[in-house]
């Protein structure tokens, strides 16, 4: 489960200086002293105007305000400052509106550069990558000569990282290097750059790589005052991947190389919790100690309750109890996430997933009517929800779980139940990318039960209909295997199902020529010319 690193974001911190500085500079030369005083009035009664949610009335009077004093510095500031508080409100088109008036207002004042970054840094927070891309060029071109641009330009690339955005992160930190590699904000792009390769190593499961990359960023960067906060915000990744081991060594190293930086009492607790999610999952639901493992999770609760990571964390544990068919414990988790975290992300799957332990509840008991009636129920109150297939995969699998390591005939109604909970994500409930996984483990189970034309059908469907997705090569390969299983059975002809495995291989070799199972079908190919 992928999860986005929490950086701490500096924006706020530039803003306040700006601001401070915007505020305590002098009123454009002619600007009479009760002008001044009226837009200050205007402005402020505009900003509580949104903070209040009356939107329609801040609208009018900010329109106002554009309308009713002379272009000036004080004019453009107080359009920059409403703006902000429009982006405060998620209210971005009117904040992006704002801050190109405020351009258009003096293009050459000092603030101008800020709304110009601004604008860039929204369309970032909003996924407007694209317009983005385009804000950012226009920042880099229109302000080439502004003293803030280095200073701009590693707040939006920051913001790259914040979002995952590592390549473009990496080039905009480029940008910053090329035009003065001496500036103080090209020793911050250089180590930027290091931190966005570690992330994306993280991010790409490559925890190898991205040790090695830490390393190098500790010997690159060892003398640079910011390298135990990203040192942090690293490990802080490798929390959200749940490799606690490796979070738990950065920490460990920020302790011991840096004692009276600031952010060792941090490291200093986060060592003590990943330490208690480690012993949690490693260690007590491993070892079946369930009862024990939902104490330590409350004792997690209590200790580090507060910590931005710890709903995920506690996701983790319940979705690992679940694995092991303990569902009550699960739910206990599942329900204690939603109570004490309701708007975080975790919450609103955690809500799908207490159904979905219900469900598998009332299988596990034999209690089939039951189990229906809540599947039922679960996708009706969920519908649209992002994480219902991704929940109904799940449901699914724990079914067919119990069809594991028995013979078919035992194994027969927990494998057809397993393909009627899987038609619910393929064909029910809309477009996902789960699809393609539960095309996968319908064509196993219709492979189990020796239905080899209805699981060469569910196969075919992957690399057709998504041959982008990482196992479409794996589906091409069993629609292979499942050709060769038609004339093994003399259920079609040999020549007819040598011709459909040949060609089945032959296109993972083509389109999927680093997959996996291409090494597998080239040598099928080989042996059979």
């Amino acid at each position: 489960m992928a999860k986005r690193i929490v950086l701490v974001s500096t924006l706020p911190c530039y803003v306040a200086v700006l601001v401070f500085t915007l505020l305590a500079g002098r009123i454009s030369q002619g600007q009479g002293q009760d002008t001044a005083l009226q837009l200050e009035q205007a402005k402020t009664s505009v900003i509580a105007l949104i903070e209040s949610g009356k939107y329609e009335e801040a609208d009018a009077d900010v329109n106002r305000l554009i309308a009713d004093f002379e272009p000036s510095e004080a004019k453009g500031q107080a359009i920059y400052q409403i703006a902000g508080a429009y982006k405060g409100a998620k209210k971005y088109t009117k904040a992006i509106e704002l801050w190109r008036n405020a351009i258009a207002n003096q293009p050459k004042a000092g603030y101008a550069v800020w709304c110009q970054m601004e604008v860039a840094w929204v369309n970032i927070a909003i996924g407007n990558y694209n317009e983005a891309q385009a804000e950012v060029a226009k920042l880099a071109s229109d302000y080439k000569d502004d003293p803030n641009l280095p200073w701009t330009l590693n707040i939006i690339a920051d913001h790259y990282t914040w979002v995952s955005k590592y390549e473009q992160a990496k080039e905009v930190y480029q940008q910053v290097i090329q035009k003065d590699p001496n500036n103080p904000y090209a020793g911050k792009a250089r180590m930027g750059i290091a931190r966005a390769d570690a992330l994306s190593l993280i991010g790409s499961k490559s925890y190898t790589d991205a040790q090695v990359a830490v390393e190098k960023m500790k010997g690159d960067f060892g003398d640079n005052p910011d390298l135990p906060e990203v040192l942090y915000q690293v490990a802080q990744q490798f929390g959200w991947e749940r490799r606690y081991d490796e979070a738990k060594d950065i920490y460990q190293q920020i302790v011991q190389r840096y004692p009276s930086n600031p952010y060792t009492a941090k490291a200093q607790k986060c060592i003590q919790k990943t330490g208690q999610i480690s012993n949690i999952i490693s260690s007590l639901i491993e070892s079946g100690n369930y009862k024990q493992a939902q104490s330590a999770a409350d004792e997690l609760i209590a200790n580090f309750g507060d910590e931005p990571d710890v709903p995920a964390a506690l996701y983790h544990i319940a979705s690992r109890l679940e694995e092991k068919q303990r569902y009550a414990e699960a739910k206990y988790i599942y329900e204690q996430i939603i109570w004490r975290y309701p708007v975080d992300s975790q919450a609103q799957r955690a809500k799908v997933d207490v159904r979905r332990t219900k469900v598998l509840s009332f299988y596990c008991v034999g209690d089939l009517g039951g189990a229906q009636a809540e599947l039922n129920a679960m996708v009706t109150d969920f519908n649209g929800q992002p994480h219902l297939p991704t929940a109904v995969i799940l449901a699914a699998e724990g079914v067919y779980e119990r069809a594991r390591d028995v013979n078919t005939d035992e194994a027969r109604p927990h494998i057809l139940k397993t393909i009627e909970i899987l038609d619910i994500v393929i064909n029910r409930i809309g477009l996902s990318a789960e699809v393609p996984n539960a095309l996968i483990l319908a064509g196993e189970c219709y492979e189990r039960l020796g239905q080899y034309e209805q699981a060469i059908s569910a196969y075919k469907r992957v690399p057709t209909e998504f041959p982008d997705y990482d196992r479409a090569g794996h589906a091409l390969f069993m629609v292979g295997r499942c050709y060769e299983q038609l004339g093994r059975t003399k259920a079609i002809a040999q020549t007819e199902a040598d011709a459909g495995a040949s060609q089945a291989y032959k296109g993972v070799v083509e389109h999927y020529p680093t997959s996996k199972a291409a090494r597998a079908a080239k040598d099928w190919l080989n042996r059979s010319q």
